[in-house]
């Protein structure tokens, strides 16, 4: 994988960690799970570091 390549899903990865803790900031569990759309968003941006994760080669993870 050329060098640009995994940097744009560490990136990837970084703005979907960023996006759920910007949703989820302040509430307490009882409220997220009770808040249908947060849940859903945040579950989206998982499939979205799950997505990037797998496509970074094994490798880069040795460091």
């Amino acid at each position: 994988m050329p060098y640009r390549d995994w940097l744009f899903r560490i990136s990837d990865i970084l703005d979907a960690v960023a996006a759920a803790q910007k949703y989820t900031i302040g509430m307490e569990f009882e409220g997220f799970v009770a808040d249908r759309k947060t849940v859903d968003a945040v579950i989206r941006n998982f499939i979205i570091i799950g997505e990037a994760a797998s496509h970074i080669h094994r490798r880069l993870f040795l460091f």
